[in-house]
């Protein structure tokens, strides 16, 4: 496990995928338990997307690519060096590629274990939030956001509609999920963002690094990209939050549950240790 100095100075190897796969998972272990690390790695990360955005597209010179063809023209006429090399390179290459294979099954293990839901909740969360991901409504007013949803959804969207001390909703749009649509609510927490994916609760899968049961409902707690999820399926409807502290998610279950009927839920995580 490595410690808060080691994990900032592989940052930007990790960033650009130049660690071994044993660093990189060392990096990642450390950035799960470590809020301040993973708040740096997201920093740097939105900061490595806007940069790249920023720069124009590369263009070969004309000298290059015509240098690039007369190769491939060469190439072509040496049909004999070309079945040698063929022949001797075709093992080599079965090797490096069953060796890459492993190399990053290793290092993105975690991408393929987390289901869709999860993992497009997030990342909608981070689209949200640097501004790829604008809301097809903005409204403070649940029941005007609970209304435009019924005409798009076939499931119900159902929203608190007492307002809620210092949780304000933003809005919310449409997003794609295995190939159907799914909610995506946005909220402010004083200085915390915070969304809400909701879908059919059929054929999806939920995960966590911590798994809780709380009045026969199964919750699942975990980190992600940087960000901390929380989900959980409820009468056909499975639920995604996700904000940069998990104490934020615990407290917007007053989205749906309200001032009086949430102080039990989290009396309920505080005696699991959650």
């Amino acid at each position: 496990m490595h410690d808060c100095q080691s994990s900032h100075r592989l940052m930007h190897a990790y960033l650009d995928h130049e660690l071994s796969a044993k660093e990189a998972l060392d990096v990642h272990a450390h950035l799960d338990e470590c809020a301040a690390c993973a708040l740096l790695y997201r920093e740097e990360q939105l900061f490595l997307e806007l940069i790249k955005e920023s720069l124009p597209a590369p263009v070969a010179a004309p000298s290059l690519r015509e240098k690039v063809r007369n190769a491939l023209a060469e190439a072509g006429q040496e049909k004999r060096l070309r079945k040698r090399l063929r022949q001797a390179t075709v093992p080599a290459l079965a090797l490096a590629a069953t060796v890459l294979v492993l190399v990053v099954g290793a290092f993105f293990f975690e991408k393929k274990s987390v289901p869709d839901l999860v993992d497009v909740a997030v990342q909608s969360h981070q689209d949200y939030l640097t501004g790829k991901l604008p809301l097809d409504i903005s409204s403070h007013d649940p029941i005007q956001v609970t209304q435009w949803f019924e005409k798009r959804m076939n499931f119900p969207v159902a929203l608190g509609q007492e307002p809620v001390k210092n949780l304000r909703l933003l809005g919310g749009r449409l997003i794609e999920l295995q190939g159907g649509r799914a909610v995506f609510l946005a909220y402010e927490m004083g200085q915390h963002r915070l969304s809400l994916v909701m879908t059919a609760a059929e054929g999806v899968d939920l995960f966590g690094g911590r798994e809780f049961t709380f009045k026969q409902t199964r919750f699942y707690q975990s980190m992600y990209h940087g960000f901390q999820s929380l989900s959980w399926a409820q009468e056909g409807i499975a639920y995604v939050f996700v904000s940069d502290q998990q104490e934020v998610n615990k407290q917007a279950c007053l989205i749906c549950h309200g001032d009086e009927k949430q102080k039990p839920i989290i009396k309920g995580f505080a005696e699991q240790g959650i």
